[in-house]
């Protein structure tokens, strides 16, 4: 059976708590936390208060890590039974405005390791964004190393992008072109949805085709 890494990009509703544990949860840490408008049977981490936040439950893990659900990425465990390495991105920014660094989600990416190990077995590795998570060339070379180095031992990789910034989303779609080792799943409307870019490989394909072609390099063209 081949290896599966899956790659997850956090975003603020990794971590989500169904409706009834609500009060449960705001009593215990002394936090509010906000209505999920994609599901209204959960309700999500303030963004604007999110990485203090996070931390609180991950202090508290222990006595909260029965009300913490994670519905996204658990539709991928689902689907995909044979993974033998989770890595999970987040950001923990070394810049200098506060209004970015409070929406880091490394201690979500701490608090998911451990429900994963908890609950399904399998050990993760976070891979920490320290850089300005508007910055997408940074993005790519840390996705794109990410990619070479996993498929360095011959494994596929599936990565998971409902979560994360539209920075991230783009430096993934380019970094995976090309490459048939590669899945990219996306959650939309509570459904595992491929999401590779088979219309912009095809694209770039016929581009490259007919530039080698009015070169006279039908060789190449082949």
């Amino acid at each position: 059976m081949e290896k599966i890494c899956l790659i997850c990009t956090l975003g603020n509703r990794d971590i989500q708590f169904k409706k009834e544990y609500k009060d449960i949860i705001e009593e215990k840490l002394d936090i509010k936390l906000i209505f999920n408008r994609d599901d209204n049977s959960y309700y999500v981490v303030d963004p604007n208060e999110f990485k203090p936040t996070t931390k609180k439950i991950f202090d508290n893990y222990d006595d909260l890590k029965k009300y913490i659900d994670m519905p996204m990425i658990n539709k991928i465990l689902e689907k995909y039974h044979n993974i033998s390495k989770i890595y999970i991105i987040a950001t923990d920014q070394n810049c200098a405005d506060e209004n970015y660094k409070i929406k880091d989600t490394i201690y979500e990416a701490e608090i998911i390791k451990k429900i994963i190990l908890d609950r399904y077995g399998i050990n993760s590795e976070i891979i920490p964004a320290e850089f300005n998570a508007k910055d997408m060339k940074r993005w790519f070379e840390l996705i794109k190393g990410l990619f070479d180095a996993i498929l360095k031992d011959d494994n596929k990789i599936v990565i998971e992008f409902s979560g994360g910034m539209s920075e991230t989303r783009e430096s993934i779609r380019l970094a995976s072109l090309f490459n048939e080792n590669i899945t990219v799943c996306e959650i939309i409307k509570n459904e595992l949805r491929d999401m590779n870019s088979y219309f912009y490989e095809q694209s770039i394909a016929k581009e490259k085709i007919k530039e080698l072609i009015d070169k006279h390099n039908y060789i190449g063209a082949l």
